[in-house]
């Protein structure tokens, strides 16, 4: 069994590995043409147009991928030991220049200065980096958005809050569903339902409170625990994709 696992989860690997090459190469072409001298203000518009692109669908690719392998049982976090207060900060700092691009408040408010505890340092950022995508897409200009961090009995509880479009009631029990989208829906197709699944593979869950034209908030819940041993097991992992995170998690706060 195990190794029709392993065999399974390479495929996985391999197929996806096949399509992300391209996509990288398109980008690189991209960025050399950005650099090139004498090129036209229409032309750098053009390119600039063409890397959005590719990293939106790289982050189709890895969503659709991640959420299979969540499906099927081959995806398995990395458990590190980990100060989750420095790593949130750091993704709201990262997001800084999107929110100052769009003049929205951004605020990070925490109850401690520290907290060590075991999660995937990776998977985390991308849910924060989702939700904060969909904060900065829905906020106006003059708007806020608020990350918080707090302990609620044994879970450690991030938020992120926003004074946005709000979603509609009828539409806020299917958030959080797979391929389901909606006129006030946030993101669409797997957007919501990834984080759902990688904040339930970390052994939490995720809320969301919403009232249309006011706002929304959405709540992880993770639990708190600490790994006496690291895992020293490694890990199948696309460097491209680590190293532009927050381009390719925000880039539908391009559109």
């Amino acid at each position: 069994m195990d190794n029709f696992v392993d065999e399974n989860l390479t495929a996985y690997e391999n197929a996806i590995h096949d399509i992300r090459g391209p996509m990288t190469i398109i980008y690189t072409y991209a960025q050399l043409l950005e650099v090139t001298k004498k090129m036209p203000p229409s032309a750098l518009e053009h390119i600039q147009t063409m890397k959005r692109n590719c990293f939106k669908a790289l982050k189709i690719i890895t969503d659709v991928s991640d959420s299979s392998k969540i499906r099927d049982g081959y995806f398995l976090p990395n458990f590190a030991n980990t100060n989750i207060v420095q790593l949130v900060k750091n993704v709201v700092e990262s997001t800084q220049p999107f929110t100052v691009r769009k003049n929205v408040e951004l605020i990070f408010s925490k109850e401690f200065d520290e907290k060590i505890m075991a999660t995937d340092k990776t998977l985390v950022e991308r849910v924060l980096l989702n939700l904060l995508s969909n904060s900065v897409k829905h906020v106006e200009k003059g708007g806020f958005i608020k990350v918080s961090i707090k302990n609620s009995n044994e879970f450690l509880e991030i938020s992120v809050e926003d004074n946005g479009k709000g979603i509609k009631a009828e539409v806020l029990p299917h958030i959080f569903e797979r391929y389901h989208t909606g006129d006030s829906i946030r993101g669409k197709g797997i957007g919501l339902s990834i984080v759902r699944e990688i904040v339930e593979v970390l052994g939490g869950s995720i809320n969301a409170m919403s009232e249309e034209g006011k706002g929304t908030k959405m709540t992880v819940n993770l639990p708190i625990f600490l790994l006496d041993k690291e895992n020293d097991k490694p890990k199948f992992s696309d460097d491209f994709y680590v190293d532009n995170m927050v381009q390719i998690e925000l880039s539908d706060e391009f559109y």
